[in-house]
């Protein structure tokens, strides 16, 4: 296969709503190629299989507005992919410290990461028990693993012992994928609530002062309703595995 098109399927490919799309987009370029077609026909696949999911000129503008946020070391309200969240820049300390003032939370309490690849665990885990991997591979609905030690983040992101919770976007969260790729950086996600007090159900539930004291309110033309929050599972350096939260 040309040199063309292999590039083309490394760009497109992460497109796709799921590895079976891709797989049948991908048995449609072999046939192709073996029936000696052009390139520019092989390229009709892309169009015809790749999700054609996008945002909307508005949301492209929230999309943008909240990177440069981010960027700036602000604080952003966001429908995260479970519930509604605060966030900021997980490698960011100052901005982390005033995300803990905004929420009263206890210095001891630690924070969770979202992060769109799995390759990317690696930048801010020590050291990736095996068993992690089986887990990722396994979940179907959002989980949160807590690893035996995170690196490259705020200090106060990780607890006390050195564990950091992380959870990877699955890939129907357009919006919310679109703004890790493009911040490429980790964001903290906490639930949009102060300490002791129970998180909103929805936008018009979350505390005024919240909302007042953020820097950016991320409201999306198709913002999705609330869901549950993650399974959280805690995985020691040799495998254990302890379930935080079903």
């Amino acid at each position: 296969m040309s040199i063309v098109l292999n590039l083309v399927l490394l760009k497109k490919m992460f497109l796709f709503k799921s590895r079976e799309l891709f797989r049948e987009f991908y048995l449609e370029v072999l046939f192709l190629s073996r029936e000696k077609e052009t390139i520019n026909q092989r390229l009709t696949l892309v169009k015809k299989h790749t999700n054609k999911k996008a945002l909307s000129a508005k949301d492209q503008e929230v999309l943008i507005k909240t990177v440069a946020v981010l960027n700036e070391g602000g604080l952003i309200l966001y429908p995260s992919d479970t519930v509604w969240g605060l966030g900021c820049d997980a490698t960011n300390d100052k901005a982390v410290e005033t995300l803990f003032a905004l929420k009263g939370r206890e210095n001891n309490k630690a924070m969770l990461i979202l992060l769109d690849e799995e390759r990317k665990l690696s930048r801010y885990v020590e050291e990736i028990p095996e068993v992690a991997w089986d887990i990722i591979e396994a979940s179907e609905k959002p989980i949160t693993i807590i690893y035996p030690k995170g690196k490259n983040l705020a200090k106060k992101v990780c607890a006390q012992d050195g564990s950091i919770g992380i959870r990877l976007i699955k890939e129907d969260d357009f919006f919310l994928t679109q703004v890790l790729r493009k911040f490429k950086k980790p964001i903290v996600s906490t639930s949009a609530n102060k300490a002791g007090e129970s998180p909103g159900e929805n936008i018009k539930d979350i505390d005024v002062d919240i909302k007042k004291e953020v820097n950016y309110i991320v409201n999306l033309e198709t913002t999705k309703p609330n869901k549950a929050p993650s399974s959280i599972i805690k995985i020691g350096l040799h495998g254990e595995v302890t379930i935080i939260r079903k």
